[in-house]
């Protein structure tokens, strides 16, 4: 299943937030434990909050994903469905 994970984080646990994003970049162990990542993180108008796209069919991954950036970053897992999958369920019924 497809995610849209939304997060947010505070100026003052930039530091930590970066320190914890480059560890998790260069250690290939941890990786396994996250959900896979389909597009690159985003920032909403330069601000500390943005989006980035997960796949995972492992829901535990997505608790790793957010117990790993606490309590710096809030991160929000959104499941998202292609429309045209809506549409025809849609015209199914």
């Amino acid at each position: 299943m497809k995610y849209i994970a939304f997060w947010e984080a505070r100026p003052e646990d930039m530091d930590k937030v970066v320190e914890k994003y480059n560890l998790l970049k260069s250690d290939e162990g941890l990786h396994e434990k996250f959900p896979r990542c389909i597009s690159k993180n985003f920032s909403l108008g330069g601000a500390l909050k943005g989006f980035q796209l997960f796949e995972t069919e492992d829901s535990e991954q997505l608790v790793n994903a957010s117990l790993y950036y606490m309590p710096e970053v809030e991160m929000e897992f959104v499941p998202i469905v292609e429309t045209e999958r809506v549409i025809e369920s849609y015209l199914k019924r």
